[in-house]
């Protein structure tokens, strides 16, 4: 039941690794396993040695996939992703930008902005 302790384990790989929930449970309330977002874990150990902005980066690959299709990475987390330099900025949220005049929202690990986006969307890593 080994899995790479870099790489972001998420539930269902865990579960197809032979691993219960309650074992899943059991990791990350131990410590063994550090819990990235609900059903995202990274292997405590890795996560303790990585900088503020590469634990941001498995944040948005933790939380970005049940974002809204139209949504794309903006502010500090698109300027993560384009690995420019941050000062004193907050990391705890993922912000994305969706293409609407308002419905903007600030939840635990995601802070959802409104405003006209344009038809040239980048990708980047993967990443709108």
């Amino acid at each position: 039941m080994e899995y790479d302790p870099g790489a972001m384990l998420r539930r269902q790989e865990a579960l197809d690794r032979g691993y219960s929930d309650d074992e899943i449970r059991r990791m990350y309330t131990r410590g063994d396993w550090h819990r990235i977002s609900r059903g995202a874990y990274l292997s405590a150990s890795t996560y303790t040695a990585l900088d503020e902005e590469e634990r941001h980066r498995f944040l948005i690959d933790s939380t970005v996939h049940a974002a809204s299709d139209d949504a794309v990475l903006s502010h500090q987390s698109a300027a993560v992703i384009y690995g420019l330099p941050l000062w004193k900025t907050p990391l705890d949220r993922v912000h994305v930008t969706r293409n609407r005049r308002g419905g903007g929202r600030i939840k635990r690990r995601v802070t959802v902005h409104c405003a006209p986006i344009g038809e040239h969307v980048a990708v980047v890593d993967g990443h709108r």
